[in-house]
């Protein structure tokens, strides 16, 4: 089973996994950060069986929005509907508080100057562990 988890916005990251179960070592992770225009090649690319991305959620007293995100999701939505690929969404809280910076480094999965990319390996991890991907293995 090949999962892909993404963090939507201007700079998406984007987590790979191809072989979930119990304690899959580091380097069976790909982490890395794309371009908007990068994420349905990179979803081509990865043909992964299952997909989990970061939801967008409007934040009352913002004055900027960003939408970029909701384009992201757009792309990764549509890649899904026409490869008959189930997708989840979590909730921007889910993953990154209990699989903070210190849980990472210890499980070596923590990619120093990529935010993103750690942001989308924390939706995976939890996604595994305590979300709807608990049936496909767990860490």
């Amino acid at each position: 089973m090949k999962i892909m988890s993404f963090d939507p916005g201007v700079t998406t990251g984007m987590c790979f996994l191809s072989t979930p179960g119990d304690r899959p070592s580091p380097s069976a992770f790909m982490h890395a950060q794309l371009a908007t225009e990068m994420v349905w090649t990179t979803l081509d690319f990865n043909k992964p069986d299952l997909v989990v991305y970061e939801g967008f959620y409007w934040r009352q007293g913002k004055t900027k929005i960003d939408f970029t995100p909701v384009e992201v999701i757009g792309i990764i939505k549509e890649w899904c509907r026409q490869h008959d690929v189930d997708y989840f969404e979590q909730t921007p809280s889910e993953g990154k508080h209990f699989f903070d910076d210190e849980r990472l480094v210890a499980r070596d999965l923590y990619v120093k100057g990529q935010p993103h990319a750690n942001d989308a390996t924390r939706h995976l991890l939890y996604f595994l562990e305590f979300g709807k991907g608990k049936a496909y293995g767990h860490l």
